[in-house]
């Protein structure tokens, strides 16, 4: 092998390292994004919950804080593992939630959720009927 086609090889291999190892430290860089922000939602949504679990004392009901716990709750389900779901369904079981009857319509928004979770989430074994559809209370 002569100097110039060792030469050659040299320069196309460090050619071919130095793009594949931008798109390597990309590709971890975009996913580690994803997981952080992935990780700051669930982080905000529980905090929001710990912060408004005060509302279900009963000595200071207060039905807008539980209104919004509520809502806290339908978003956490895009990102909180399957037994911090169970763990709140068991809490709102807890403090005298009834298991709502389920509709074809309800039964089809639980599905389009659960969906969304599995796109998102990813792996899970909740099922529609693990999604409790809790509406606001009326003024």
């Amino acid at each position: 092998m002569s100097f110039q086609e060792i030469v050659v090889a040299i320069l196309g291999s460090s050619l071919i390292a130095s793009i594949l190892g931008n798109w390597v430290v990309q590709f971890y860089r975009v996913r580690t994004n994803i997981k952080q922000r992935v990780r700051s939602q669930m982080e905000e949504r529980f905090f929001n919950m710990l912060t408004l679990i005060k509302a279900f004392r009963e000595s200071t009901i207060d039905p807008e804080g539980i209104d919004k716990f509520y809502d806290a709750y339908r978003q956490i389900w895009l990102y909180a593992p399957d037994d911090t779901i169970r763990s709140l369904n068991n809490f709102f079981r807890g403090i005298g939630a009834k298991k709502p009857e389920i509709t074809d319509a309800g039964r089809t928004a639980a599905e389009m959720v659960l969906g969304m979770r599995k796109a998102y989430y990813g792996k899970t074994k909740l099922k529609p009927e693990d999604f409790l559809v809790i509406t606001p209370r009326k003024n």
